[in-house]
């Protein structure tokens, strides 16, 4: 009689032993092998020298050949993957919600998984719809399932895998496009600013150099003046004089109508009057408006922190208190070579950055957030 299939010597390494023997399981009923002394037989003989001189000892005083098929497996199976205990299971299963890079897919066979030895019996299917549907993560599906009427495991599954392949096919079709004001870069004017309400919807750098000093604005070059080592009396930091203050720039503020908001920049320069391109990102300052910040909760690794909304900004910063505090799982942090300038010339401190899945809606993407000493006391998107 013409065998189908092939069964090897079990190797712990390679396989779960209940993987093994399931697939024995199958060998034996392709092959017509019904008698329990063959398939005890064959057990015996296919799972190799290493497993029978441990199925020898774990039967001790007793012969392997003197045990049914059904109770060898179950030796093999109480040493190599015993049962871990039902209440610990429960709670892994319980405490089990989507990823935000996990599919749906995914989820639903891991939630399989893990109510493997969880001992549900029948209700089986009623406590993977009821995860499923507190676990999904997905907002929009959330409000839709508990709508629908004898929903079961596999009515659920359909529902969501439809509004998800939904909203990508209308993303793709009709990508979302959004007007975000620019900001022009420009060499720090006293008492100018950049209203927000006139910019372009281009983003222009100005690359002219300037022939002003910037310690005290007169026609000559910044190493070759006077005021180099005086002190400030507005700020009281060396290197320049009160009329070439940045810091004056904030008291225009006042003139302007209560409810513009408005972006003020520095172009930074070295000591020979050229742009400095050691900072990588200048940090903006915005007057000060009655209208209230808008913060939005964005999702790290799946842990939800509330970050103020900055359609100007290059970077999303969070200060290292609010990172700590949070405790966000699988981040580390990671050297970083990113300079941060205040408008007045301040360096702000940065301890590093890390790459992290952010969830906002139904929007999953990989970015970097920069990570900035603990005196700066909020976060940027």
């Amino acid at each position: 009689m013409a065998l189908y299939g092939q069964i090897k010597e079990f190797i712990q390494s390679d396989e779960n032993i209940n993987d093994y023997l399931d697939r024995l399981d199958f060998y034996l009923e392709a092959n017509g092998v019904e008698e329990d002394t063959k398939k005890r037989a064959i057990l015996l003989t296919v799972v190799g020298p290493q497993q029978f001189r441990l199925l020898k000892d774990l039967c001790a005083p007793e012969k392997p050949g003197t045990k049914s098929f059904d109770e060898l497996c179950q030796v093999l199976r109480n040493h190599h993957a015993p049962a871990p205990p039902k209440f610990l299971c429960r709670a892994k299963f319980d405490a089990r919600t989507r990823h935000s890079s996990e599919t749906i897919a995914q989820f639903v066979a891991e939630l399989r998984h893990l109510s493997e030895f969880c001992e549900f019996g029948e209700t089986l299917n009623d406590r993977l719809c009821e995860k499923f549907v507190t676990g999904i993560n997905y907002p929009e599906i959330q409000r839709k399932l508990p709508m629908e009427r004898n929903l079961t495991l596999d009515k659920a599954i359909q529902v969501a895998t439809s509004m998800q392949q939904s909203t990508d096919a209308a993303r793709f079709m009709a990508p979302l496009s959004a007007s975000v004001n620019a900001v022009t870069d420009k060499p720090f004017t006293k008492g100018r600013g950049f209203n927000a309400r006139q910019a372009s919807t281009t983003p222009t750098i100005s690359k002219t150099r300037s022939t002003k000093c910037h310690r005290c604005t007169g026609p000559h070059a910044p190493q070759q003046c006077k005021f180099k080592t005086a002190t400030c009396y507005k700020c009281n930091k060396q290197g320049h004089i009160a009329k070439a203050c940045l810091s004056k720039s904030t008291a225009h503020a006042s003139h302007r109508r209560p409810n513009q908001n408005y972006v003020e920049i520095d172009q930074f320069h070295n000591d020979e009057g050229q742009p400095d391109t050691s900072p990588d990102f200048n940090m903006f300052t915005v007057s000060d408006s009655p209208q209230t910040p808008i913060n939005v909760p964005i999702s790290l690794n799946d842990k939800v922190i509330k970050f103020q909304l900055d359609t100007g900004a290059a970077l999303t910063i969070i200060s290292e208190k609010e990172f700590r505090r949070a405790a966000i799982s699988n981040a580390t942090l990671q050297k970083c070579n990113k300079n941060l300038k205040t408008y007045t010339g301040d360096c702000v401190p940065v301890v590093g950055e890390c790459v992290v899945d952010v969830c906002y809606q139904d929007q999953f993407v990989k970015l970097p957030i920069i990570v900035v000493n603990r005196r700066i006391s909020y976060a940027y998107l």
